[in-house]
């Protein structure tokens, strides 16, 4: 990232940061991030700056790419179950006439509790998938990873 510019274009930014996830992650998180991404990115353009409709394009671009390779759904205990509750506090419906920071404050509460809820069900995709029922009680790590982010960028637009 050091060597875009100041002012590049958010697809640029995802592109590298995608292309570093499939680069350098191990294991399926890093090709599920890396997709993500790149295809978030793609739903953005050439946009500098960001607005509430436009995290709630990036955030569903991502979620797709996400569900398309790992084909799973919210409730299968993946990152997905802190992803589209993050996602959801964008949209219009949730977000009308919050300012963007409210709806990045929303939305980080919604991972938080999409990740806590993870330890209430049995895992039905990806590695934890094998022990089943003996998943519910621990959090999905990619559910984890997934707020883990999302608080870092909260916490970088926070300034």
């Amino acid at each position: 990232l050091a060597e875009l510019p100041g002012d590049a274009p958010v697809q640029d930014v995802l592109h590298h940061i995608g292309r570093a996830f499939i680069e350098n992650v191990g294991g399926a998180a890093g090709p599920l991030y890396g997709i993500a991404f790149v295809r978030a990115g793609e739903a953005v353009n050439a946009k500098t700056r960001l607005d509430v409709a436009s995290f709630e394009k990036l955030f569903t671009a991502g979620i797709e790419a996400i569900q398309r390779r790992g084909r799973a759904e919210y409730g299968d205990k993946t990152m997905l179950d802190a992803l589209i509750p993050i996602r959801d506090a964008f949209r219009s419906e949730n977000a009308d006439g919050k300012s963007l920071r409210e709806c990045l404050e929303d939305a980080l509460d919604a991972g938080r509790a999409g990740a806590e809820y993870t330890k209430t069900i049995a895992a039905r995709r990806g590695r934890a998938a094998i022990i089943g029922e003996r998943s519910i009680g621990v959090e999905d790590p990619g559910a984890m990873s997934s707020l883990i982010m999302f608080r870092a960028l909260c916490s970088y637009l926070r300034g």
